[in-house]
């Protein structure tokens, strides 16, 4: 009988012991054979390590690998890049330490619909099921498409994109070609777009449309915590053009004025996202230094203006209501 592709998992983690023995038990429950898995260990102070080592026989019992790796606590991109070095699977997930698989056959799914594809893809996604962490209850589902071209909806954001790394299985070896396997490192900055926009332009993506994985919304998480917050997302803001240049130097069959174009689309869709961060917090300091920012991203200023008056008045009208 042929052996099955080896799938490869990356999971970042960082004191994740409340939640993390869910995600494993769901590798564990799967279906597929053929797997190993890395967890990258940002330096968590909680048991998580623990917690990791201890599921390594049940993962050896299970003809599996789980390796334990611990490095300083760098973000979960410096995680996913340190997995990406060290990998030898067909396939990719890289599921984070909160998320788990709600299903038995999820692998077994992904890969069977990559097998059955032509070589035009590299990426197999599904729906995602978000779940409260209070009693995990079920929510809503996301509304992903059949759309194969996803280059735009995962550069912008935009088509209700969903984020959330569990939910999407990658080719290696397309992977290796457009990235050589590194991606841009710094702390807050997440990875699925880096690992996904390259594919997204080179190759198609196929959606199954059935929820495989499963979210966990928490008032804590990276997302929901400190990282929303203006001085993150200000210190974020100022590596957008390092940031988004790692990204299209794999784009190396696109042209240069596509390139350029498309740079100060996402790079004027930054400031405006940094503006309305600041309005909200009164950091009305910044605003001239965003001013410039969309100019020289060649944006209208006129344009910023008035977003930036649209959301002043918002705040006047908040503000007189709150006094009656």
């Amino acid at each position: 009988m042929q052996k099955k592709p080896l799938v490869s998992i990356i999971t970042p983690c960082h004191n994740s012991e409340a939640f993390l023995n869910r995600l494993l038990d769901s590798i564990l429950s799967q279906t597929y054979p053929c797997v190993e898995m890395f967890a990258v260990d940002n330096d968590s102070t909680d048991k998580t390590a623990d917690i990791i080592k201890s599921y390594i026989p049940k993962f050896q019992n299970r003809g599996y690998k789980l390796t334990y790796i611990h490095q300083d606590d760098l973000g979960p991109s410096s995680a996913i890049q340190t997995g990406l070095r060290v990998i030898s699977g067909e396939y990719l997930l890289m599921p984070d330490s909160d998320d788990y698989y709600n299903t038995v056959y999820a692998l077994e799914k992904w890969v069977d619909v990559f097998q059955s594809l032509s070589s035009d893809y590299a990426i197999v996604r599904c729906r995602l099921q978000f779940v409260n962490e209070d009693g995990l209850v079920a929510t809503t589902v996301t509304k992903e498409t059949g759309d194969e071209n996803l280059f735009e909806d995962c550069l912008f954001g935009i088509n209700n994109y969903c984020f959330a790394p569990i939910n999407y299985m990658v080719k290696v070896s397309t992977l290796k070609e457009l990235t050589g396997m590194e991606i841009f490192n710094a702390y807050n900055f997440g990875q699925q777009r880096q690992i996904c926009v390259p594919l997204y332009y080179e190759y198609k993506a196929y959606t199954i449309l059935e929820p495989l994985a499963c979210y966990l919304v928490r008032k804590k998480s990276v997302s929901h915590g400190d990282y929303a917050k203006y001085p993150i997302q200000k210190t974020l803001y100022a590596r957008k053009e390092e940031y988004i240049d790692s990204i299209f130097k794999c784009l190396r069959s696109m042209p240069a004025t596509l390139r350029q174009k498309l740079r100060n689309e996402f790079l004027r869709q930054e400031v405006k996202n940094i503006t309305i961060r600041a309005i909200n917090t009164q950091a009305f300091d910044d605003l001239s230094q965003y001013c410039d920012d969309y100019q020289k991203y060649q944006g209208q200023l006129l344009s910023l203006k008035l977003l930036v008056f649209q959301y002043r008045l918002k705040q006047l009208i908040k503000s007189v209501l709150n006094r009656q």
